[in-house]
């Protein structure tokens, strides 16, 4: 049916967005399956998601300003894609470090929450994004109405909440 198929129509920048969203997935598998990965491959995994999750945090994050400053508009139209594409790598780093690294483990996880706290802010950042991952969609904004604009400027603080997380890691 041609009318229930609604045609995808990207322009250059949201074309450039979600082809160089996927490729450090294709990198990391790439560096996976040929066992380019370093000693410690889960680590690497962990680190290289992480990364990727900030920076497209970040790139997110600097759409309106790159449309308030410069008048580019089209900056708006991949905000969203990129805070989702950041939610996703996001997801890859926490699961990484609570299934491949700790083993879902509560008490490793508990005596490593000790040694090194930064987790908690991660974690604390990731549940926001995960929120406004979940909340992001139409259905949410129609359904939420002026609640989800106050619900999705929790990416300010969850944002700073990350990149300490993020600094404190390195």
């Amino acid at each position: 049916d041609g009318k229930s198929m609604n045609k995808i129509r990207f322009n250059r920048l949201q074309w450039l967005v979600h082809i160089g969203s996927v490729i450090p997935l294709i990198v990391l598998a790439w560096d996976f399956v040929t066992n380019n990965l370093t000693v410690n491959p889960i680590q690497e995994i962990t680190q290289r998601t992480g990364r990727t999750a900030i920076i497209w945090l970040v790139l997110s994050l600097s759409c309106t300003p790159f449309n308030i400053l410069f008048g580019l508009r089209a900056f708006n139209q991949v905000r969203r894609p990129l805070g989702l594409y950041s939610a996703f790598y996001a997801t890859r780093h926490f699961l990484t470090f609570l299934i491949l690294d700790y083993g879902i483990n509560i008490q490793l996880i508990s005596a490593t929450i000790i040694e090194k706290p930064y987790i908690i802010l991660g974690t604390l950042g990731f549940i926001i994004l995960f929120i406004l991952t979940l909340t992001s969609t139409k259905k949410s904004m129609q359904k939420l109405g002026k609640k989800w604009t106050q619900l999705h400027r929790l990416i300010y603080p969850a944002s700073i909440i990350l990149l300490f997380h993020f600094f404190l890691a390195l």
